[in-house]
């Protein structure tokens, strides 16, 4: 196996960028506008490729935040944006402060909505680009064709003061006189638009960095709720336990411990009335479910050089059988770290509480899984081992959610100190 990796650090991005998609389409239009006008200013002006680079990477996540706000069935468009404020830009902040790749960028986003006459303090350059495009695309509207629209908006923005970063704001200005600069900020396909300097960065990734952005990732979604905030962590630490069992090399036991945290993310795509249902799914509601896999799939897709982690994530429901979903793969096309990480999804669901039923016990869980087993679902031998070491994974299991449990509770007791604060 490996211990670094050269991943572009766009392809992260991008995965998260797909993350958002699924959470709300508008703002994953607002989120690659923005980044276009900013990248634009910044080449324009000529900021250094780093400079560049956290703008770009700042810029198509600035709103990121905001997913606190969606998942709690507020409106679902950029208008929910700034319901608290500035407060998704520390939402922001604090979920990306920590990847190291997203240092420099998570401080730009936390001070893109900071209104500079109210604070003692100079603005990050970046965090100004960002606002003053994000201004921009608030201007624009979907009535008339986006050259139709040009001069009113150029108008408007002539209007706004530029005394802090006149630099910035003219050449916004002189961007907005060019009919491609219009045509290019509607175009769907932003990757197709990028500055070349952007477009072919890449950074050699260690472990680490991937564990933490798979971290990261993963809060994306257990965040969402209360019954799923340590869920894919316990997959995680099942897997990495059995997998060590099993001899696999710590560099594997790391790798597969990646996919367990990672093997939810679709699951960002699915209604929280759906996840927290205490009682029976309807057919429409489970077919929803099953959609899960298939878009965890397709957002870890968008990074090269994970392909065998997006096996081993995506195919959890995956049967030896040819009955799982959403690919339908049978044994002979089912890795065995694929095998590992669907009993360690399955054990850890049974054995934690859900909104509908308490945690069952091991000799429970451990009955419903022989079941499985004895019908060709899962793997019979790797099942065997799960029994002979029953206490040591789970012990594993339980350490990791208590861990993810305060953490989760950690995050929510910050971000409601901000609420208090914005309110009080």
């Amino acid at each position: 196996m490996f211990t670094q990796i050269e991943i572009s650090i766009l392809d992260f991005a991008f995965a998260l960028l797909e993350v958002v998609d699924l959470m709300s389409p508008e703002l994953h239009k607002h989120h690659k506008q923005v980044a276009y006008i900013s990248c634009k200013i910044a080449q324009e002006i000529r900021l250094p490729d780093d400079d560049l680079k956290n703008i770009f990477l700042a810029a198509i996540l600035h709103d990121i935040g905001d997913f606190m706000f969606l998942n709690q069935s507020k409106a679902d468009t950029v208008a929910a944006v700034d319901i608290n404020g500035d407060m998704h830009a520390e939402i922001g902040y604090e979920l990306l402060r920590k990847l190291k790749i997203f240092t420099k960028a998570s401080t730009i986003i936390r001070h893109h909505h900071a209104n500079h006459t109210r604070f003692n303090f100079v603005m990050p350059l970046g965090s100004f680009i960002i606002q003053q495009a994000g201004k921009l695309v608030s201007l624009t509207g979907s009535g008339k064709d986006i050259l139709e629209q040009a001069p009113a908006i150029t108008e408007q923005l002539a209007a706004l003061p530029d005394s802090l970063h006149p630099e910035v704001t003219g050449t916004l200005r002189d961007l907005c006189q060019k009919e491609y600069f219009w045509i290019e900020m509607c175009n769907p396909s932003l990757e197709m638009i990028l500055p070349d300097r952007i477009e072919h960065i890449r950074e050699i990734v260690d472990l680490e960095t991937l564990e933490s952005f798979a971290r990261v990732t993963s809060h994306l979604i257990d965040f969402k709720s209360r019954f799923t905030a340590s869920h894919s962590s316990g997959v995680a630490a099942v897997a990495a336990e059995l997998a060590a069992i099993c001899n696999y090399s710590k560099k594997e036991c790391q790798l597969v411990k990646i996919a367990g945290l990672l093997h939810d993310i679709g699951k960002i795509a699915i209604p929280n009335d759906i996840l927290e249902k205490n009682g029976r799914l309807t057919n429409e509601e489970y077919s929803t479910i099953k959609k899960h896999a298939y878009f965890t799939y397709s957002i870890l897709n968008k990074i090269n050089g994970l392909e065998q982690i997006v096996e081993w994530a995506a195919f959890h429901h995956e049967k030896l059988d040819g009955a799982g979903y959403p690919f339908h793969i049978r044994e002979t096309g089912l890795p065995e770290l694929s095998r590992i990480i669907a009993i360690a999804d399955i054990l850890t669901a049974l054995m934690e509480n859900r909104p509908y039923r308490a945690g069952m016990r091991k000799e429970d869980a451990l009955g419903i899984l022989d079941g499985m087993a004895k019908n060709n679902q899962i793997d019979k031998q790797l099942l065997t081992i799960v029994n002979q070491n029953i206490a040591r994974i789970d012990q594993m299991r339980i350490k990791a959610q208590r861990e993810e449990t305060k953490e989760y509770e950690a995050f929510n007791a910050r971000m409601h100190g901000l609420v208090d604060t914005k309110t009080g």
